[in-house]
């Protein structure tokens, strides 16, 4: 009886340090992955980080490069940053930051990659898009940006983005080459008076007017999207 007694303690400690080990196991796995999650994420918009655009912008050249297809890439960059933070304080910069942020994650594709590159900078990764069909959904996200409003005080501020298109591979031949591009459509953008769209300036036919109202390119083909820059 003694021994059946002293195999019965011991089956049940080694149940429980089963589970212990169990817990443990499991607390290190959601650790590991908040770790993973915390690399490649910005803690003030909830984005995706430069890190991890670095790593995803070469993936994704890949795959076009393995089928066919488009690839667009978008600059974003908040209009007058600087001027906010510094007549509005920094918690009022944030909270505009949280709504470009927020903004991007519910009006994008779930296959667009948007990310945040710095400051007030920011970076969407569209995979299969079009210039055209880039253009305007960064045309409606312009609009619907501006539309918000955040009240500092008896003060309520209405921000703005300035944007610049390229496309793999209708405007660079490498995956390193591809942001660069976009910047310089974005400065474009910023010397054209701010608080539009433009897309990177090539041999390509596509090239587009920023549109004041986005909802006039829906409806309209490639044809009549060439046409309209044309005129």
């Amino acid at each position: 009886m003694r021994n059946v007694t002293a195999q019965k303690v011991a089956a049940e400690e080694l149940r429980l340090a089963n589970e212990q080990l169990q817990a443990k196991l499991v607390e290190i796995e959601q650790l590991q992955g908040k770790l993973r999650d915390d690399a490649i994420r910005d803690c003030m918009t909830g984005l995706y980080s430069r890190r991890y655009l670095d790593e995803t912008l070469q993936r994704e050249v890949a795959t076009v490069n393995r089928g066919s297809g488009y690839l667009s890439l978008v600059m974003l960059d908040i209009d007058n940053f600087k001027n906010i933070n510094d007549s509005f304080g920094h918690k009022t910069g944030d909270v505009i930051l949280q709504n470009l942020g927020r903004l991007l994650q519910e009006q994008t594709r779930s296959s667009d990659i948007a990310c945040r590159y710095g400051g007030e900078e920011f970076v969407l990764v569209m995979p299969g898009s079009r210039v055209e069909n880039a253009y305007q959904l960064v045309e409606q996200l312009r609009l619907a940006f501006g539309n918000i409003k955040v009240t500092c005080g008896e003060t309520t501020l209405q921000a703005t983005f300035s944007a610049g298109i390229a496309v793999y591979p209708v405007h660079a031949v490498t995956a390193d080459e591809l942001l660069p591009l976009a910047d310089h459509a974005l400065y474009q953008a910023k010397t054209a008076g701010r608080n539009c769209v433009k897309i990177y300036e090539s041999s390509q036919p596509f090239h587009f007017k920023p549109y004041d109202n986005a909802e006039k390119l829906l409806g309209l083909n490639e044809y009549d999207l060439l046409n309209l820059n044309r005129n």
